[in-house]
């Protein structure tokens, strides 16, 4: 979540995210980054593995919004007096907004809610915590639903994917990375969640690309056409989608919104239990030329063997119209809001 001093343009962010990632997203900004966890989600064992259990617990110890880092926080947001506080769909901005009466925006294309409904039957205990969770999703003042939506509301408000852009051209992107040819670039991302993957001998082999793979990689070493890249030292990820040719890899709505936003190809891996993945996969489908890999064919590497990019059509491709960033819509609907 974020609060925001409108005239002052100051922002203050709450979030566990590393202070990094938001001081290079939002540059030139009078910006104030505080650690503390705004939401429970999935607990996550692996890019495509959760666990349900290790969820409920944490969340039913999170929604009782009573520990000392939620007060200080209460304190923070006192003292900041902030215009009026955005979530992203973590409940925690929104309980709080409430509390001390101050504006609130929601943006989602879903909320959690209606993700742990596809877990319900197997596991009851998520009833009450649903319930817990619509009361809370029901009190903002301003609710903004963004493509590829999975449960529409028609009285909302529905905006294009949003997505980051890239800051560098790839000329200069490829110099940081230390690519010195011209061959079609392959990223492989699964999410920001480290994967260990047992295909870098068969992405060798196809030396008629470069590789590159995201992730918690620091000890991994180059390769003549596979490079690791880690968050440390930080490389842009917009910047790094620019400059590929095709994106290999899980399919959550951030690769999906800056894939479609930079007009690129897009081979996605779903996670079937996860109840999203069928409106992003009917959305891709669409709007992003590609094909699914099975999770099986993905982590075994044999589709590299199938890669074959034609440069001519990839190249008109990403020379389509430039798209309308949902970003730019959000700014105009809080505008009017406020106004």
């Amino acid at each position: 979540m974020f609060a925001k001093q409108v005239n002052s343009l100051e922002i203050s962010i709450f979030s566990s995210l590393p202070k990094r990632f938001f001081e290079e997203s939002l540059k030139s900004i009078n910006l104030k980054v505080y650690s503390i966890q705004t939401d429970v989600g999935l607990i996550q064992k692996s890019p495509f593995e959760h666990n349900i259990n290790s969820t409920i617990y944490e969340l039913e110890r999170f929604l009782l919004f009573k520990n000392p880092e939620i007060e200080q926080s209460k304190k923070l947001l006192q003292s900041i007096k902030p215009s009026f506080i955005v979530s992203d769909i973590s409940p925690l901005g929104i309980f709080l907004a409430n509390q001390l009466k101050i504006p609130s925006v929601l943006i989602e294309n879903f909320t959690w809610d209606w993700i742990y409904k596809s877990y319900l039957k197997d596991e009851p205990r998520f009833g009450s915590l649903m319930q817990r969770l619509r009361e809370i999703f029901a009190l903002t003042d301003l609710r903004i639903q963004t493509r590829p939506i999975c449960e529409r509301i028609n009285k909302l408000p529905l905006i294009n994917p949003i997505f980051r852009t890239a800051r560098e051209s790839v000329k200069s992107t490829k110099t940081k990375l230390g690519i010195k040819n011209q061959k079609p670039i392959v990223l492989i991302t699964t999410g920001g969640i480290t994967q260990d993957f047992n295909f870098i001998e068969k992405l060798e082999k196809r030396d008629d690309f470069t590789f590159i793979i995201t992730g918690n990689t620091q000890n991994a070493k180059n390769r003549e056409n596979v490079i690791f890249v880690s968050s440390n030292p930080y490389h842009y990820f917009p910047d790094i989608v620019q400059s590929a040719s095709l994106i290999v890899g899980k399919a959550g709505y951030g690769t999906v919104a800056e894939a479609w936003g930079n007009n690129k190809m897009f081979f996605p891996v779903f996670r079937n239990n996860f109840r999203e993945s069928s409106t992003l996969k009917a959305f891709l489908d669409l709007e992003v030329p590609g094909k699914e890999l099975s999770l099986e064919k993905f982590l075994s590497g044999n589709w590299i063997y199938e890669l074959n990019i034609n440069p001519k059509k990839t190249n008109q491709f990403e020379a389509k119209k430039e798209k309308l960033n949902g970003k730019n819509e959000v700014f105009q609907l809080i505008s009017n809001w406020l106004n």
